[in-house]
């Protein structure tokens, strides 16, 4: 016989068991729905409870959101949203530039940090820890300000 209980968390989660396993679904406006399923009620209350925080605190990022974008897009998008509200001075517009000739096909879960350093490596013109700050910008803001715009 097939069981399914739906409990509404006080939050956004939806907790339902099916069967004899738990699956916590949370639809929030802004974000894609996320799903898990856990073996236990409280595993799946955890994951809920701790992906609306990251959700609340902008810090939550769906990776199907990012699974085909390339950097190129990023920074394409990075220098449309940011650069129009603060316009980037010569070396980072140079930097990016770099950036996106060198790696801008590359898809966002296949940029490594590793990738990151050897193209660091490879210019000459800033210092390494300069070109570290202005190569990482882009992404360090893209999470927090476009996951509530999806």
């Amino acid at each position: 016989m097939f069981h399914c209980y739906r409990i509404a968390t006080k939050n956004m989660a939806s907790i339902i068991k099916i069967g004899k396993r738990w699956r916590a679904q949370i639809r929030r406006k802004g974000f894609p729905d996320a799903t898990q399923t856990f073996n236990t009620k409280a595993r799946a209350q955890e994951w809920a409870t701790k992906t609306e925080a990251d959700m609340r605190a902008l810090k939550y990022q769906d990776e199907r959101i990012i699974s085909d974008m390339t950097l190129s897009t990023l920074i394409d998008r990075y220098t449309d949203e940011i650069g129009q509200a603060k316009p980037f001075g010569k070396n980072k517009t140079a930097v990016l530039k770099s950036l996106e000739i060198t790696l801008g096909s590359v898809t966002l879960p296949n940029l490594t940090t590793d990738r990151l350093i050897d193209h660091i490596k490879n210019r000459s013109a800033a210092t390494p820890t300069k070109k570290e700050r202005l190569a990482v910008s882009p992404l360090q803001l893209s999470s927090p300000i476009w996951a509530a715009h999806h």
